[in-house]
């Protein structure tokens, strides 16, 4: 003999409670773009803050320390390995070229 299943399906909460949380959502982005800093720097927290990542998340793909990062906005310079490794883990790549102003997708 063939068993009969019933499924029951429980309607939606209309409210939510103590119980019942409302899921959390992902804040948005608090990375701003520092100014005075050099173009390279600015590309990195423009691009941090677009995708949406937090520095520890830049910090565990990268090997850069979180540290670091946060000392380019206002004391420190990168050096080149550094931001090479930040900006590719943003999705750029770090290339010297001749001229100025030169940005190439």
């Amino acid at each position: 003999m063939a068993a009969i299943v019933t499924i029951v399906v429980m309607p939606a909460p209309l409210k939510y409670s103590r119980r019942n949380p409302e899921p959390r959502r992902r804040r948005p982005s608090t990375v701003t773009v520092p100014e005075g800093v050099s173009p390279h720097v600015k590309l990195l927290f423009a691009e941090m803050r677009q995708l949406n990542v937090t520095y520890d998340e830049v910090e565990e793909g990268s090997r850069v320390r979180r540290a670091a990062l946060k000392a380019w906005r206002h004391k420190n310079r990168p050096n080149l390995g550094s931001i090479e490794a930040a900006l590719g883990f943003v999705g750029w790549d770090f290339v010297p070229a001749e001229g100025t102003n030169l940005v190439v997708c």
